[in-house]
């Protein structure tokens, strides 16, 4: 009984054994199977499947010692042949190997370019809908005051793959027979131009935090008779005087300069 113990125990440890290999070679035949499918794609990439092909690769040894005699004899016959030029297939397998390299390169970049662009999509919505709601209120407000003057604008923000353009778009419509048009430097008159400007300044107070807005020749391009607007009492003017001169002339300045021998002029202004 003893032996045959000792036997059985010899027995199983030559099956574990045996098992063991078994593992070991299914492992060495997955990862052959995919070289070979691998392979096989590339092959096809090269050369398409036709039924020509497909005949010449059915007459192709199985065994795999066979086929590598085969390929062994085509590339000396391939060597063997006469060329003007000997350093040619040189040449050729240099620049399949670049070409290799530069397909492997550009793979790895478009990765790269895919999760950078992922990225870029994630931040992007983060302070997209934060930009989209502040001018929701700015159009709102612009809107209403354009409403007030008996006419139509709207504030949209133009959105580009580049963020160097984006965009705030001013649309307006002066007219009842118009469509909004976007503002710019050509289509509207000054004053059109004006009065948008003024107004979308008022339409983004609301949500700045600067108490003021300063505006340059507020009236350039406007007419002669529509440059002379009525101001109220609550408009206080400022006239700046500057200048490399203005020193010597704000020290010896007077209204009479200006206003002549009107007294009553000359009397306030003193």
């Amino acid at each position: 009984v003893k032996a045959l113990e000792g036997a059985l125990s010899f027995h199983n440890q030559d099956i574990v054994r045996r098992e063991t290999t078994v593992q070991q070679m299914g492992v060495l035949v997955s990862e052959a199977r995919e070289k070979l499918r691998k392979a096989k794609a590339e092959a096809i990439a090269i050369c398409p499947k036709t039924p020509e092909w497909e005949a010449k690769f059915a007459e192709l040894p199985s065994n795999a010692d066979e086929l590598e005699d085969k390929i062994a004899d085509a590339e000396a016959r391939l060597e063997g042949i006469t060329l003007n030029n000997p350093g040619v297939m040189r040449e050729f397998k240099e620049r399949q190997k670049k070409i290799n390299d530069l397909k492997r390169r550009l793979e790895d970049t478009i990765t790269w370019l895919t999760a950078q662009r992922s990225e870029m999509q994630d931040i992007r919505g983060q302070w997209l809908p934060v930009l989209l709601e502040i001018v929701g209120k700015i159009t709102t407000s612009f809107s209403r005051s354009f409403c007030q003057i008996g006419c139509a604008g709207e504030v949209k923000l133009g959105e580009h793959e580049d963020y160097d353009k984006f965009s705030m778009q001013i649309m307006v419509k002066f007219r009842e027979s118009e469509e909004l048009q976007l503002l710019t430097a050509t289509r509207q008159s000054g004053g059109e131009r004006s009065v948008s400007t003024i107004l979308y300044l008022v339409a983004i107070q609301e949500v700045t935090v600067a108490p003021f807005r300063v505006v340059d020749e507020i009236n350039q391009g406007m007419d002669s008779v529509n440059e002379r607007l009525p101001f109220k009492e609550a408009v206080r003017i400022l006239d700046i005087m500057n200048g490399p001169e203005i020193k010597s002339i704000a020290n010896n300045f007077n209204l009479g300069m200006l206003v002549g021998s009107r007294p009553r002029l000359c009397a306030v202004g003193a």
